[in-house]
């Protein structure tokens, strides 16, 4: 797996010119707008780079290569999915970094311990953006993958809206009490619980989908 590492960290450094952007534009996004939207916006982009190393695996019949290797689909996928997490948890302590730096210098930090519990919920949507865009990348490819995920996020923004006019908003409001009154901590366990499992089984997934290729 170390082996694969190194070649996707080689194809992110080659495109050093993206990453420079991305990074300037986290460092400015940081500064001029919401604290919170960084913790979107780098771990996001910064997946999607690593997501894209699969789409460079593909070409001239790279997966035909590399399971000529001491490398069978599930060490494969395997790779994929830690280096799409090592990348996720790099630019989120980068964008803790850029978050603190911007509060301090604007005077509004808030107390760190306030900070932690948000922070962490942060990381563990980090974990959930592989989660979802792997196992489509490597169904669909990168063209057919970007026309999947811009039908999901279509989905994702019409279901609010459609729960808006069947549920009744007095439904809404008692529900979002109820939620307020748990204890986060609860609230923390059962988002692990979530993500795990949503890990695994996009794991599966993509295990799966590898082994039914045809190289």
């Amino acid at each position: 797996m170390t082996g694969l590492l190194e070649k996707d960290i080689r194809i992110i450094l080659s495109r050093k010119q993206a990453l420079y952007i991305f990074l300037l534009m986290g460092v400015v996004f940081g500064f001029t707008m919401g604290g919170e939207f960084i913790f979107g916006y780098l771990p996001f982009l910064f997946t999607i780079l690593a997501i894209s190393t699969i789409s460079y695996d593909e070409i001239n019949n790279g997966y035909s290569f590399l399971l000529t290797l001491p490398v069978d689909e599930k060490i494969y996928v395997q790779e994929k999915y830690v280096f799409c997490i090592l990348a996720g948890i790099s630019s989120w302590i980068l964008s803790i970094g850029i978050y603190l730096i911007s509060n301090v210098t604007k005077g509004t930090l808030m107390p760190i311990g306030e900070l932690i519990p948000m922070f962490f919920c942060f990381l563990l949507m980090i974990f959930l953006f592989p989660s979802i865009m792997v196992p489509i990348q490597l169904k669909f490819g990168i063209e057919r993958s970007r026309i999947v995920m811009t039908i999901i996020a279509g989905v994702f923004m019409v279901i609010p809206l459609i729960l808006e006019k069947i549920v009744p908003k007095a439904s809404l409001i008692s529900w979002i009490e109820k939620l307020d009154a748990v204890s986060p901590s609860a609230v923390f366990l059962v988002l692990v619980v979530v993500v795990c499992i949503a890990v695994t089984l996009s794991y599966l997934i993509s295990v799966n989908i590898m082994k039914k290729k045809e190289y």
